[in-house]
């Protein structure tokens, strides 16, 4: 990667501004200068989809919920070491 191409067009602030960006954070005017980088410059483009791939399997993550049996499981064991003084 070509730090100096980085420095030049924007890609510094582009990755520091990243996760606002993909959480629709940022105002309009920062968004529409993100979007315009983003159709010319192919390795943010990359960590763009690098930033909502891992954000999708974030949140599908925490929908997951554990099987009753174990949820029963722990609940029982922190309810016993309440019980232990």
């Amino acid at each position: 990667m070509d730090t100096s191409r980085q420095q030049d067009c924007g890609c510094g602030h582009v990755r520091e501004v990243l996760e606002e960006y993909v959480h629709a954070e940022l105002d309009s005017r920062e968004r529409a200068a993100l979007d315009a980088h983003l159709r010319s410059c192919p390795e943010c483009t990359n960590a763009h989809r690098l930033s909502l791939t891992l954000t999708s399997v974030i949140v599908r993550g925490c929908r997951e919920q554990a099987p009753i049996e174990l949820r029963r499981r722990v609940i029982a064991r922190i309810e016993t070491m309440r019980d232990v003084p």
